[in-house]
């Protein structure tokens, strides 16, 4: 990049941050700035920070100790087992730069299991999710692929249950065979990258969250199409749950009547435009009677309440009985529709 051209960027870097009350800045009568100093507006200030001539908010350079200086590049975490600090501490990104392609050297990490690189990677992930860092190798690949990284193409699978695409091929010849087995499938991510998926018109897929329900499908020879995320969907399912939308399928998504279930479920209908298949609140408390009427256990619900975005009545529902239903704890309700 010419000396005119970076010159350019930074004062519109400049620029813009005045006008949002934030900063960068350099000498720039020495060229691009080697470093950049954070500016907050003027200390005082009430609402808008005061303008200058020009019309730019006045704003002052933080101290590089001062705990508001780029909160985007320097995050606070504190101590304790979750973040494993002795004391709290930041992380910080300083001295962002542009580095040309060819000046690029060897890769200096990588994310191989075991790595140091990987297990901070990982750490960082199960914070986000609310979860503890993975202790063995499967969790682990779960999590990654839960971030959408696919460590290889055999080892996660999607189950399925009765698919029958068309076709003379024999991925489609073997799930048909199986479906007329009553038989549940496995399919890897290396089985999806070489499907062509041909379907009937007006074919339905029914999407669960729990693998007891394929199973208890499979014991009851139900005739529908199936396919469960086993949780929050990994990249296997998403491939497979994308092709067959590509294909024509529309989907019916159903899972959990927990917190966390919720919040898959509105992923679900926000990504694929999926139809509700027994997830409002009158299924709610109807699951709730199912369950209680065959002295199912029932566990309360835990952590903050989330929104149901298809049915405004689920979530205070939820919270009035404060109980958290499995789709397990009313299975004859769901295989009902599956027959």
């Amino acid at each position: 990049m010419k000396r005119s051209h970076r010159t350019a960027v930074w004062t519109w870097v400049v620029i813009a941050g005045a006008v949002f009350g934030l900063g960068c800045h350099g000498d720039t009568t020495l060229g691009p700035p080697d470093s950049f100093a954070v500016y907050a507006p003027l200390e005082g200030s009430a609402g808008a920070p005061p303008r200058s001539a020009m019309g730019l908010a006045l704003v002052t350079p933080l101290a590089p100790d001062d705990p508001r200086a780029a909160p985007l590049y320097r995050l606070t975490l504190p101590a304790g087992e979750a973040t494993g600090l002795r004391e709290p501490s930041q992380v910080m990104v300083d001295k962002i730069m542009a580095v040309r392609r060819d000046r690029c050297g060897a890769p200096i990490g990588r994310a191989d299991d075991g790595t140091l690189l990987a297990k901070v990677v990982l750490r960082a992930l199960a914070r986000a999710r609310g979860t503890e860092p993975p202790q063995h190798a499967r969790a682990r690949r779960e999590l990654w692929e839960a971030a959408g990284v696919a460590t290889d193409r055999v080892s996660s699978t999607v189950l399925t249950y009765g698919l029958a695409p068309l076709g003379d091929d024999w991925p489609a010849r073997l799930l048909r065979e199986r479906a007329l087995a009553a038989a549940e499938t496995h399919l890897t991510m290396r089985d999806l990258r070489r499907m062509e998926w041909r379907l009937r018109p007006g074919t339905e897929v029914f999407v669960c969250e729990n693998p007891r329900v394929i199973e208890a499908a499979a014991d009851g020879n139900c005739q529908r199409w199936l396919v469960c995320t086993a949780g929050n969907p990994a990249t296997t399912v998403q491939v497979l749950l994308d092709a067959l939308i590509a294909a024509g399928a529309r989907l019916a998504y159903r899972g959990d009547f927990d917190w966390s279930g919720i919040a898959i479920a509105n992923r679900m209908f926000s990504r694929y435009a999926a139809r509700p298949w027994r997830m409002s609140a009158t299924d709610y408390e109807e699951h709730t009677a199912a369950a209680r009427d065959r002295g199912t256990p029932l566990q309360p619900l835990s952590g903050p309440p989330v929104n149901a975005t298809w049915d405004a009545e689920l979530t205070p529902a939820m919270s009035a009985l404060g109980l958290a239903i499995q789709e397990e704890s009313a299975l004859e309700l769901i295989l009902a529709d599956l027959l």
